[in-house]
């Protein structure tokens, strides 16, 4: 079910919560809120995955290929936490036998999910039914054959992820104007410029913080701590090579890195970043002919088919060999998606043109073919041929950034001007604005305190921060028509999620009043009904994930069913937690410990306000219900430019008759109070009519809630006649209803005080 406050269960709960019982910290998987360094995530879920020793032992030489390795022993947590992951991260998913059987039809039809592995002890019983799985790669139960079965997979997915590095464009030698086609290839190389070079930036590179991050990345987890420790004891800068073209940690990040454009990451690896370029210059070869296999998607071949003797980049590393291959195999790509691409290299050292060396002269390892080229070689296409059924000849030169008139205008000014302000208008060209600013923070922190651009730098985010108020960054929570359906409980759980992240939860009575395309650009978690889903039309599910309150489990398909309130509420809490947690992550390691503290501090305050709210519903639960409740609060919701007379007269008409009268000025702090601390006590409340619409529906499920009055904020005495007459009235028929139940009770002292104050407002009824 949702987050489990207490020991009671509840019958019809088929939600499993991420967060445990008492501490309301994740328990499987230990890293489940972890920003992953890595591409590639390895994810096993099987029932003794953490109990046998062959198990253990597996799972220590599985981190030799990733760090980002997550283990379930529980079928619901797994597919719950797979269907939390956005679109474009990469599982390979393993999974036992019996297991994948019942998982397999919820997640294979998962973008996130890129290769199954049955890992069982008897595969022959598995062969039949995981036919109708595309992606399941292998049934098989030796480790060793399941290694690998990875090792060679994470190698052709690997290559299928450096298409993103690719950069096709168009020198357009009559102008100098960069336009949006070529701004993002002109502000990747001018940011290159900055991290390889010492000519822009005080701050010297430096591995130190790049270790302090990857110790809070590993934080729980002593296989991928000792890895570190091993990089801190063995790195050498003159063996820099060793660690990028082995499977090293540092090589993983760092293509990581590259291939999504990670600005932070990238400062952070800007020792190593320059460690090898200083090797690959001092190393360099005059010229080399050499080839690459490459996968290519028929867009790709389109594209370089259309744009020969124009210019294509790579923004990571380029691995080659001088030996051609023997030939080209089809037989293990998917020809609906991909063509295989033989590209032949002519390389010729000039100035302007990125380095490029053999791997054997670097290194004593015994490779006598390979040359890597540094990230962000240029290279002018030649010719582009179809040799044979999907594979393709694809011809390049080396290029200097002379052959490039844009280029070399824009690297001249930067080196003349050294504006690093340039590339954030480079990114906001290019509609990149978070990058941009996660680009500003950065040089914040590099530059000294009176550097020209500080100014500008801290105006820039000030700006910003104007824009997004304290608030998620990265995602959008919206409820569309649930309140009706929220029990005293589950309306709680809301108003406490509500009053803990400011303007991060959207409510709407219904879809007609939300636009989604008039949102920021982030996630969007859309909590809702099934029937409200069904008014929805032209609804990315790519942008939007949909959670769903639906009892009816076959009327929802392959969406986030939840089969009562108070569990979508804690799916609710969890996300928030989730997401803090995340951006928590995120500005430690762009070095703002204070926010990040900040949201930290959030995502635990989420599960601990959640927790107490549902041990006081636990206590109401244990009381005798057959008590009644004699005590009434008279409480009212006034607007903020609301005048004090009518409420000053109210107060002093009932003063000798309720006990208490409370006033607020914020309908989320009144609905807190009402939910809380009122829940033993029978409440009249008084409501501005601006509140009608928007909040009344949320009050109206409090059971304690007896009454609610609108008042209109109008000058006529009528107003606050009817309302005074109309509350006297309501309250002389509880009380005397309350009486008649305590006598009923035996309960004679009670009455007598019930019937009491029915007289007494029955003696103010005749004086209004």
């Amino acid at each position: 079910m949702g987050v489990q406050l207490s020991t009671k269960k509840k019958p019809n709960s088929t939600k499993k919560s991420l967060l445990t019982t008492t501490e309301f910290i994740p328990t499987s998987p230990s890293n489940i809120e972890m920003e992953y360094l890595e591409t590639f995530i390895l994810v096993w879920l099987d029932l003794k995955v953490d109990k046998s020793e062959q198990n253990q032992t597996l799972q220590k030489r599985l981190r030799q290929y990733t760090t980002s390795l997550v283990t379930f022993n529980d079928l619901e947590l797994c597919e719950q936490w797979i269907k939390t992951r956005l679109n474009d991260e990469k599982i390979l998913f393993i999974v036992s036998g019996a297991l994948g059987r019942k998982i397999l039809p919820n997640i294979h039809q998962l973008k996130s999910i890129i290769a199954i592995y049955v890992f069982c002890l008897r595969p022959q019983y598995h062969i039949t039914w995981t036919k109708d799985y595309s992606k399941v790669r292998a049934v098989i139960s030796e480790p060793n054959t399941l290694l690998q079965h990875i090792s060679n997979d994470l190698i052709y997915f690997e290559n299928i992820e450096n298409l993103k590095t690719i950069q096709i464009f168009t020198d357009h030698r009559r102008t100098r104007v960069v336009n949006s086609e070529i701004a993002p290839f002109i502000w990747y190389q001018l940011f290159l410029e900055i991290l390889l070079s010492s000519s822009y930036l005080q701050a010297s590179a430096s591995s130190t913080e790049l270790v302090q991050i990857l110790r809070q990345y590993s934080l729980n987890e002593k296989e991928n701590l000792n890895l570190i420790e091993e990089f801190e004891r063995t790195y050498d800068k003159q063996q820099c090579i060793v660690w990028l073209i082995n499977n090293t940690i540092l090589a993983r990040f760092l293509n990581k890195a590259i291939c999504e454009e990670d600005v932070s990451m990238l400062f952070y690896l800007r020792f190593f970043l320059i460690d090898i370029y200083n090797q690959l210059r001092d190393h360099q070869l005059d010229s080399a002919h050499v080839y690459r296999k490459q996968l290519m998607t028929l867009e790709n071949i389109e594209n370089i088919r259309t744009n020969l003797n124009q210019y294509l980049s790579f923004n990571g590393f380029l691995i080659t060999s001088t030996k051609k291959p023997a030939e080209i195999s089809s037989s293990d790509i998917d020809n609906n998606q991909f063509q295989n691409v033989l590209i032949e290299i002519d390389a010729t050292n000039r100035d302007g043109s990125m380095p490029f060396v053999s791997i054997q002269q670097m290194t004593n390892l015994n490779n006598d073919s390979d040359i890597v080229f540094m990230c962000g070689a240029i290279f002018k296409i030649i010719s582009l041929t179809n040799e044979y059924d999907s594979t393709w000849i694809l011809q390049l030169s080396l290029a200097s950034d002379t052959d490039l008139n844009i280029l070399t205008d824009r690297k001249q000014k930067f080196q003349q001007s050294k504006d690093l302000f340039m590339i954030v208008d480079l990114l906001d060209q290019c509609k990149q604005e978070d990058k941009a600013n996660v680009y500003c923070q950065h040089l914040l922190q590099q530059l000294s305190p009176d550097h020209v651009l500080i100014p500008h730098l801290k105006e820039r985010l000030h700006m910003d921060a104007k824009l997004l108020p304290e608030s998620l960054r990265t995602v959008q929570f919206v409820l569309i028509g649930l309140t009706t359906h929220f029990n005293q409980l589950a309306s709680a759980m809301l108003t406490t999620l509500q009053s803990l992240t400011n303007d991060s939860i959207l409510i709407y009575d219904n879809s007609s009043k939300v636009d989604f395309e008039t949102m920021p650009d982030m996630t969007i978690l859309v909590f809702t009904t099934n029937q409200i889903i069904s008014t929805m039309t032209n609804i990315s599910e790519q942008q939007i994930k949909f959670f769903i309150l639906e009892e009816d489990k076959n009327r929802v398909d392959q969406r986030e069913r939840f089969d009562n309130c108070e569990d979508l509420m804690f799916q609710l809490a969890d996300e928030l937690y989730r997401y803090y947690k995340l951006e928590a992550i995120g500005y430690t390691k762009l070095g703002n410990i204070s926010l990040a503290k900040e949201k930290e501090e959030k995502a635990n305050r989420i599960h601990k306000e959640l927790k107490e709210v549902h041990q006081r519903f636990s206590r109401i639960d244990t009381t005798d219900k057959s008590d009644i409740c004699t005590t009434t609060k008279l409480i009212w919701l006034q607007s903020t430019y609301n005048t004090d007379d009518d409420m000053i007269k109210i107060q002093n008409l009932f003063e000798n008759i309720l006990p208490s009268f409370l006033i607020f000025t914020n309908k989320e702090e009144c609905h807190y109070h009402i939910c809380t601390t009122e829940m033993n006590h029978i409440v009249f409340l008084i409501m501005d009519t601006i509140y009608k619409d928007s909040s009344a529906v949320g009050f109206q499920q409090f059971d304690n809630v007896k009454n609610i009055y609108f008042y209109d904020q109008s000058p006529s005495a009528k107003t606050y006649n009817n309302a005074c007459f109309q509350l006297t009235h309501d309250l002389i028929s509880y009380y005397n209803k309350s009486g008649n139940e305590c006598n009923a009770k035996k309960d004679a002292e009670k009455a007598k005080d019930m019937f009491v104050r029915a007289q007494k407002l029955c003696e103010l009824l005749i004086e209004l």
